[in-house]
Formats: C-alpha cells, sequence, structure tokens
C-alpha cells in the first residue's frame, strides 16, 4: 500500500494503539491482472490493522460520532469510495489523466444514468461487441478492482468507526471483513422491519463504482484476506450461506457482468475460503454458463488461466464449454482450448480432455451411480467394473468422493477418484457389447447383442441377444463387469441389414453397402431384398461421404512441384509444419474399420486454388494419417470445407468453424479414404 507506519499512526483516534505491521509469506506473482499484484500488497498490510483496531464507540446524541476527526483522510476516502468516486488514496500512483481516462471508459461503454437510477439490480449489462470497448471497459474495471481494495483497506488502517456510515454501508463492509455478528444482526432487524422490501433492498444494493453486492463483497473480503491466519478464522463461507439462505440473488451481476460464481472460480486467489463459498454458490444454484459483457463465460476465464479444479468445479455445477458468450455466442470455452487460445503445454491436453468425458453429458454427478473403468494396473485397477454413488466433489483437488458398492468382493469405502476414471451408470445402455467372464452360463461369453437399459434397483445391465447359429434369442441380466463396448463400426458390432445374422463364426461374413458403407449385408439376396428399402437413406448418406483418392492426390502433389511429399501439414493455430513422407503415410492400417480423424481449414477462400498452404489438413490421433487435401482438388475440398465451417469448433474471434473430427475408415485395399461429414463427433483431447 505504500502506507507509512507514521501516516497509519496519524489516522487513528488519540490513544489507539497501532503496531507495526507484519510481512507475509511472499506470494507467486500472478499472470493476470493489474489487480492481483496489488491484491498482493494489500494482503501484507490490511489484517495485521484490522486485529488492532479500536472498538467502535456509541454515537453522541445528535448523531455525531467522537471518533471522527474533521476532515480524517481515512474516513473521507472509504466513504468517498462507497459513493462511487474515484479518488486515490495515500500513496497512489494514479494521475488525474489516469483517472479521467477511467471515468471516461465508463460512460463510453456504460449506461450510466441506468446503473444510477437501479441501485438494487444489475443495471446495464448489454453485451459490448467491439472489442476495443471490451478492452477499455477491462482496463477500467482492473483499476476499480485495485482501488476499491485500497480504498478499504486505507479506511481500516485508519481505524474508520462503521458509525459514520449509513446502514447499508455498514452492512455492506461488515460483509467485506466477514463480522458474523454483525451479518446477522442486520439481517435480523432487516426481517422485523415492517417494510417488505427492507432485507430484499439490504441484500441487493449495489455499492462503489463496481456495483458490488453484499455477496460480492464477502467473495473480495475473502480473496483479499488470502492464505493467512486470520482470514482462515474469518466465517467468510458461513456468512455466505446466511445471505443466499436470506435471499441474496447467487447470478447477480456487477457492472462488467461478472457473477459470483465466476469471480470465484477464475482461477486466480484461489484461498481455501474462496473455494469453501464457490461451494456454496454451486449447492444454491448459481448459474456456471452465465458470461460477462466483455466475453467471458465462468469456464473460459478458467481455462484462460488454466486452473483445472476450477474447471472441474464449473463442470460439476452444470458449465457448458460449447457454449459462447453474447447474442451470436462466441468466445465459448471449448474455442479457447482447441483454438488459437492455448499453443501447447500439458494444461491443453488436461483440459481438452475435462471438456470431452462422458461422464459430464447430462451436467453434475453428486449423487448418481458411477462406474468405475479405465483404471490402469495397480492396486486400484480392482475397481474396474464396480458401481458406486458420488458423495460429493472434493473441490480443491478436483477429484469427486465415491462410495463403492458392496458386491461382496470387497468391503464398501470410499475413494477419491478423478472423473476421467468413471463412466454414468445409464451411459452404457443403446450400445452393442460382448459378454465376457460369465460364470454361471459361460456358453453365452463372446455374444455380441444390445445394451438395453440399466437398471439401478438391482446394480445389472439388460442385454438382448439375437438368435444365431441355432442359439435362442433372450434378454439377460448382468453385472457391469461381465461387459465390454464394442466400438462402433467395427466387425463386431455389425449385423446383417436384411436378416438381422451377427458376424460370429466363419460361416457368416458381412459386407457394406459400397454406396455408403452403413448398413451391412450377408449375401446378394439380403442385399437384394432390401435395396428398395435402403435406396433412399444410401443416396442421402453417400452425399454426406467424402472420398480421397490417395494415388489423385499424388499426382496432384507431384504437379505442384511437392514431389517426395504427400503433404505438407500446416497448423494454423501455431503455424508448425509437418512435412510427411510419402512412404509413412498410413496405408498400413489394413483394414476398414472406422477410426476419427481431425480436419482442419483456413477460414474464408485465401490463396490462390493451386497454392497446397492454404488446403485442409487432415490427420488422426497417432499421426500415421497425416496429409493436405489441396483446394485444386474442388469436389472433395469443397464439401469438406462446407462441413468444417457448418460442424466445426470456431477460433477465437472467428464466426465459421475452423476445426471439426468427423469418421473415416480406408477403403478399396487403402487406396480411398472415406470420411464421413454428415455429423461430427464429440471432440476428443488431441
Amino acid at each position: 500500500l505504500r502506507l507509512t507506519h507514521r501516516s497509519a499512526r496519524a489516522a487513528l483516534p488519540p490513544g489507539a494503539a497501532c503496531s507495526e505491521p507484519r510481512r507475509a509469506p511472499s506470494l507467486r506473482c500472478w499472470r493476470r491482472r493489474q489487480l492481483q499484484a496489488r491484491l498482493s500488497h494489500t494482503r501484507r498490510a490490511l489484517f495485521p490493522m484490522v486485529r488492532n483496531r479500536p472498538e467502535q464507540r456509541p454515537r453522541a446524541s445528535g448523531g455525531s460520532n467522537p471518533t471522527r476527526t474533521q476532515g480524517d483522510p481515512a474516513v473521507d476516502h472509504v466513504e468517498a469510495m462507497l459513493r462511487g468516486e474515484f479518488a486515490p488514496v495515500v500513496g497512489d500512483q494514479s494521475t488525474p489523466a489516469r483517472i479521467a481516462e477511467v471515468q471516461s471508459a465508463i460512460r463510453n461503454t456504460c449506461d450510466v444514468e441506468l446503473n444510477t437510477r437501479d441501485v438494487y439490480g444489475d443495471g446495464d449489462q448489454s453485451f459490448i461487441r467491439c472489442i476495443r470497448k471490451q478492452l477499455e471497459l477491462k482496463g477500467a474495471w482492473c483499476d476499480l478492482n485495485a482501488q476499491v481494495t485500497e480504498h478499504i483497506a486505507q479506511g481500516m488502517m485508519g481505524a474508520v468507526s462503521r458509525g459514520n456510515m449509513d446502514s447499508d454501508m455498514q452492512f455492506w463492509m461488515s460483509c467485506w471483513f466477514g463480522d458474523d455478528a454483525e451479518v446477522r444482526s442486520r439481517i435480523e432487524k432487516a426481517r422485523r422491519d415492517p417494510s417488505p422490501t427492507k432485507l430484499t433492498n439490504l441484500l441487493d444494493k449495489r455499492q462503489t463504482q463496481l456495483r458490488l453486492t453484499p455477496l460480492m463483497a464477502v467473495i473480495y473480503g475473502a480473496r483479499a484476506a488470502g492464505n493467512s491466519a486470520e482470514g482462515a478464522k474469518t466465517p467468510f463461507a458461513q456468512i455466505t450461506k446466511l445471505l443466499i439462505k436470506s435471499g441474496a440473488n447467487v447470478n447477480a451481476k456487477e457492472l462488467a457482468g461478472f457473477t459470483p460464481l465466476i469471480t470465484c472460480l477464475s482461477g486466480f486467489d484461489m484461498a481455501p475460503n474462496v473455494w469453501k463459498i464457490a461451494a456454496e454458490l454451486g449447492a444454491h444454484g448459481a448459474d456456471a454458463n452465465l458470461g460477462t459483457r466483455i466475453g467471458q463465460s465462468p469456464l473460459l476465464a478458467a481455462a484462460m488461466s488454466g486452473h483445472l479444479p476450477c474447471v472441474t468445479a464449473l463442470m460439476e455445477f452444470g458449465g457448458d464449454p460449447r457454449l459462447g458468450v453474447g447474442p451470436e455466442r462466441v468466445g465459448s470455452a471449448l474455442e479457447y482450448v482447441h483454438g488459437a487460445g492455448m499453443m501447447g503445454g500439458p494444461d491443453v491436453v488436461q483440459m481438452r480432455e475435462l471438456f470431452s468425458l462422458p461422464v459430464w453429458k447430462e451436467g453434475g454427478i453428486t449423487g448418481k451411480r458411477v462406474v468405475f473403468y479405465g483404471i490402469p494396473d495397480g492396486a486400484a485397477s480392482a475397481l474396474n467394473g464396480k458401481f458406486g454413488v458420488v458423495k460429493k466433489l472434493a473441490i480443491e483437488k478436483g477429484k469427486y468422493e465415491v462410495d463403492v458398492d458392496d458386491d461382496g468382493t470387497a468391503t464398501p469405502r470410499t475413494v477419491s477418484i478423478h472423473p476421467r476414471r468413471l463412466l454414468l451408470a445409464e451411459t452404457r445402455g443403446g450400445g452393442k457389447v460382448r459378454l465376457v467372464n460369465l460364470q454361471g452360463r459361460p456358453e453365452l461369453n463372446g455374444r455380441v447383442g444390445d445394451c438395453v437399459r440399466f437398471h439401478p434397483t438391482r446394480g445389472r445391465y439388460e442385454v438382448c441377444l439375437a438368435q444365431s447359429f441355432g442359439a435362442p434369442s433372450e434378454s439377460i441380466m448382468v453385472k457391469p463387469g461381465n461387459l465390454e463396448k464394442v466400438e462402433y463400426g467395427s466387425r463386431a458390432a455389425m449385423q446383417c441389414a436384411g436378416c438381422g445374422k451377427a458376424p460370429e463364426g466363419k460361416d457368416t461374413k458381412l459386407k457394406h453397402c459400397k454406396g455408403c458403407y452403413c448398413v451391412s449385408y450377408c449375401g446378394k439376396t439380403c442385399s437384394t431384398n432390401d435395396w428398395k428399402k435402403h435406396k433412399p437413406l444410401c443416396k442421402a448418406k453417400a452425399a454426406t461421404r467424402v472420398r480421397v483418392d490417395m494415388e489423385a492426390l499424388d499426382k496432384v502433389n507431384n504437379s505442384l512441384e511437392m514431389k517426395g511429399m504427400t503433404a505438407t501439414a500446416i497448423n494454423y493455430q501455431t503455424g508448425d509444419i509437418n512435412g510427411t513422407a510419402k512412404k509413412e503415410l498410413s496405408h498400413t492400417n489394413n483394414s476398414s474399420r472406422q477410426f476419427v480423424v481431425k480436419v482442419q481449414i483456413q477460414p474464408g477462400k485465401i490463396g490462390a486454388p493451386t497454392d497446397a498452404m492454404y488446403g485442409a489438413m487432415i490427420s488422426d490421433e497417432t499421426r500415421k494419417t497425416n496429409f493436405v487435401l489441396p483446394r485444386s482438388m474442388s469436389p472433395e475440398y469443397d464439401k469438406i470445407h462446407v462441413a468444417v465451417e457448418t460442424l466445426g469448433v470456431k477460433a477465437m474471434g472467428s464466426k465459421v468453424g475452423v476445426k471439426a473430427y468427423f469418421a473415416a475408415r480406408y477403403l478399396d485395399r487403402r487406396k480411398v479414404v472415406m470420411i464421413d461429414c454428415e455429423k461430427a463427433v464429440d471432440p476428443p483431447a488431441w
């Protein structure tokens, strides 16, 4: 705070004790926002002085307060701040020009008249489309954050008596400093007031130019307290719970549109009290998808900080990484992690993996039945295939506490596990599965059937087996450990579209329809009989398939003076150039098995059609399939380009998709790659 011991003592009333401020342990340098740097200075001086502030003296008759002296700068600064005035504090480096810039930015980006009138509501929350104005408001917002914190710290070091403030200001300041007794007293007094709006107005009134509610003041106070011993003793979480139960709006927005939840889980200053407040907000229905006026959703803010536990908490609270901000829904967290926002590093893959986990398909999983899967070899691998009920989210660790069911093989216990190792028990229904390790009916092992549904009361899956090789059709109930998921598009997952036979044994060999590759037949008889029914579907599916002739692609590349190279794969987000040699191309994929490819394009029609740099970059996870489809192969390129722009993930600032993932397979002895552009698959971690 750049505040000397002498000025601090001078600001105190006569007779008040004052001790030298102690230095807290040094904090790591935060990477974002000027506010974080200033908050670290605030923590060093704020809470040691709070312990030594004098008790409030009773008001004298006539409303005057003997603790206040005329022209007391500490009192004037706090009261000016609470009135919404932007004035420099002692030792502050803000120049009059910068103060004028901040006020000008607020006038240019906010409806000041509306904010002045609507003291109990969100005020102006119109989305700012202009990037320049977004940056202008963000800069002013950062300065105001620092000013509010410094004003309050200055006032407490000056031992401001809350008796000098009106009742709403006193309540707001009590929330900031975690004065539990004062907060409870004021709420009870408001409840007894005959006015029906007294309590609502008390909880919703905005203070300072940031337009902070009392609930937001609690969060700011907890962040300012940090990890100090004094802050750990302050009951910020209890006050948060009390405010919410009393009717505080958990989705209220301040000047720039930040909600209490995005303020807690932005990834900065994550003190223990802040985690507890975030848990209370999530438990009481705070919306995890409400964005700000400057184009940030809660998930996007957490992703930009690279804080994985914050992302996990927001996903548990119902956050959707695909949702953007504003009327056009641009700038989603998914676009950020798959686009130009993150250029590499371990956080990128982990963030993408979190967003792609199937366990969050239906929102949060607390209280739901789950199945353990994918746990690597080790002591915990025995949990694979077992059921459990999610007890709660250990929010600071980003892991779930799960009560494992008693299935007779192990003692029931509670384990802490990452969400990547969990599946919802109901999600296995509707796909093809293979029966394995059946003890009572070993003759069924290896049979493939349809997983119909999950029966939660019995903890079993219902599997329907079709008639095959003299074995009758039947439905059985099996444990999750006796099922193996059959990959979609594999031979085991196919069955004849005519007679329903499964490819079991050497006697039944199914072949795909050469037009669409979406159905299979056991022979010509079934194919002929089913053609009239299948014809409309076949033509519709074939129109969405893109077939890339690899031999024709080699000829085109040779004509573009790229002899000896199948393509030059250019990552448009990082600028990396990866040359793939002709002999290394994934023609080693001997089967027609389905796999996933990533297709990246350059937005718009940039460059000459003969310039291979601006083609579509296509690769699989292993990078063995890695080539560029040039624009000169117009029929195939145009179809893929439209599909990616329509179905793909947008880059930050782009209105069309630039990257999409599609199902693909090799055909005709690896001479053709067929890409299914009808529907994009969910973006995986790679």
